[in-house]
């Protein structure tokens, strides 16, 4: 098995998805034109929102109990573990629950927009472990997984840091994605401005979904390039060896393929036991 904490890194990434119910919660009824609350939506997006912050409040636990005797920098440590506090406060289940039920007047759209836009905030410090991820994984950083002595590093397959651009993708298209449908229902109009406006707002997912190709195609190129890399050191490796220094070079190619295949199947064997 791999390392609780990549674990939890992953399940934290999860998490991240359950946010954006709770900006669907609150409904316009077009009959009274009041804010009404869509109960069913409400319930379940609490009760994910609160079994996901336990990921958080294990982490913290661990981190103040496995890791403070270890870490030099006292500060640092502090930083990390303010960032989970502030993950885990309960700003959309108090925003829904108390706020929203008591909004009355011309002025409740703006206290929803400020309550809508306090919830983003919040999206903020949950999203930055998965940026750092991302990072760490399209700067070739190939070191997510770890054995559970930490001794050694275990690669990472070519999908997962393709899986990890796509799930980017689809958390960015929560916002960006969104503009897409933006101002989409308006009449033609003769008026440049507004056609521009109309262009740019209609490409804006294109253009996101033309980031994802290339990071991801970015990625299995420096990953194809890095095992060329290691077959043409095992090549000149091959080459001073006595007894296969006259065999012809696809030869000492073979070789260096079966190696690399017996190299994988015995990294798969490894996050199997380990």
């Amino acid at each position: 098995m791999a390392d609780s904490s990549s674990y939890d890194e992953i399940l934290e990434l999860i998490v991240i998805f359950l946010d954006a119910l709770f900006l669907y919660v609150p409904l316009i009824n077009e009959d009274t034109k009041c804010v009404m609350l869509d109960n069913r939506l409400m319930i379940a997006a609490i009760i994910l929102r609160s079994v996901g912050d336990l990921i958080y409040v294990r982490r913290i636990y661990l981190r103040i109990k496995h890791e403070w005797h270890h870490c030099k920098d006292g500060w640092r440590e502090w930083m990390g573990i303010a960032k989970k506090t502030i993950c885990i406060l309960p700003v959309p289940q108090v925003v829904i629950l108390t706020f929203l039920p008591k909004m009355r007047g011309l002025k409740s759209l703006k206290i929803m927009k400020f309550l809508s836009a306090l919830i983003l905030l919040q999206y903020l410090p949950r999203l930055y472990p998965f940026f750092k991820m991302c990072k760490r994984v399209n700067n070739y950083m190939i070191d997510f997984f770890k054995t559970k002595n930490k001794e050694r590093l275990m690669e990472l397959p070519k999908w997962f840091g393709i899986a990890i651009n796509i799930v980017g993708y689809i958390l960015a298209s929560h916002v960006l994605g969104a503009f897409c449908s933006f101002a989409s229902n308006l009449n033609s109009s003769t008026y440049g401005w507004e056609n521009l406006f109309v262009v740019v707002i209609s490409i804006s997912g294109l253009v996101l979904f033309m980031y994802l190709l290339g990071h991801s195609q970015t990625y299995m190129q420096e990953t194809d390039r890095r095992e060329k890399i290691k077959c043409n050191l095992f090549l000149g490796k091959l080459e001073k060896v006595d007894s296969l220094k006259d065999k012809a070079p696809e030869v000492r190619q073979e070789i260096c393929r079966r190696a690399r295949r017996a190299d994988v199947s015995k990294r798969d064997q490894d996050y199997e036991s380990c």
